[in-house]
């Protein structure tokens, strides 16, 4: 929640800086840093553990004036309160890609449109046995640019995916599921 109010913070105080219709361009390169948001409220008790990893950072490029490209890097932890293995800690590492169509807007708000991939791994402090998760996602989200080099964004979508986990007799779990990926918000510097 603390990171919530520092983001919103930051954003009230960067509005005062804020350039009137500006939108990033064909070659826009820039760094994003995000958190989900409701995460605890839309994973299911059987699923918790399988949830979206709650932050991450990117690199955003947009290649043509109508396509943003999209580097993630994911990360989260996981108490002991997780439904799946109360016993253990988990920590979860990630990556992926998104691939979306741009829609700019005469003002500072554009939207867009695409599909965002994930592949996560969860390791449990304590216990041997390792958990995957991948997930396809089609994505809608808008961003708003304060100037030529801020911009917040907000982002959600549904999606499918599997997640896997190796059993101690050598066999593997598997589960095939369509859920609602946590909404996400964020902070983009361009360069």
């Amino acid at each position: 929640m603390k990171k919530i109010v520092v983001l919103v913070l930051l954003c009230v105080c960067v509005g005062a800086f804020a350039e009137e219709n500006v939108s990033p361009t064909a070659g826009s390169f820039g760094l994003s840093a995000r958190i989900a948001v409701l995460n605890d409220f839309l994973a299911g008790e059987e699923w918790d553990l399988f949830k979206n990893p709650g932050t991450g950072i990117g690199l955003r490029y947009h290649a043509f004036d109508r396509l943003l490209l999209e580097m993630i890097l994911s990360g989260g932890y996981l108490f002991e309160e997780n439904e799946t293995d109360p016993d253990y800690n988990y920590i979860t590492l990630g990556l992926g890609c998104g691939v979306y169509y741009w829609m700019p807007s005469t003002g500072n708000l554009s939207k867009y449109i695409g599909l965002q991939v994930l592949a996560n791994g969860y390791g449990a402090f304590g216990e041997p046995s390792t958990f995957y998760h991948i997930i396809a996602a089609a994505q809608f989200g808008m961003q708003y640019n304060f100037n030529k080099n801020l911009a917040i964004f907000g982002n959600f979508g549904i999606g499918g995916g599997n997640a896997s986990h190796g059993l101690s007799g050598g066999g593997q779990d598997d589960r095939y599921y369509i859920h609602f990926m946590p909404p996400q918000v964020g902070i983009v510097f361009y360069l």
